[in-house]
């Protein structure tokens, strides 16, 4: 990503800074998903569908583990599809 500043005549290269989620599977087909603990300002939402108009977004609250290695949130096994992601706050 470049950032042009005009008033100085300059062009800068920057980088993005965004938290990757990472899904892992436990045994017992739990699954986990983590992120980086540094993303503090950040919520985990989900979703059943994507395509829907109905219903929205909502933010899991219970269930969020902070560790050494990041932050983590375990879920057991579903007979549906559920999406994630982490939205800034």
């Amino acid at each position: 990503m470049f950032v042009a500043d005009r008033g100085a005549q300059l062009i800068r290269k920057g980088t993005l800074m965004f938290p990757a989620l990472t899904q892992g599977v436990l045994s017992g087909g739990k699954s986990l998903i983590t992120w980086p603990g540094w993303a503090t300002n950040y919520v985990l939402e989900s979703r059943g569908e994507l395509n829907s108009v109905l219903g929205g977004w909502s933010a899991i609250t219970n269930g969020i583990t902070p560790g050494t290695n990041g932050v983590s949130y375990t879920l057991g096994m579903t007979y549906h599809a559920e999406f994630f992601r982490l939205r800034s706050q």
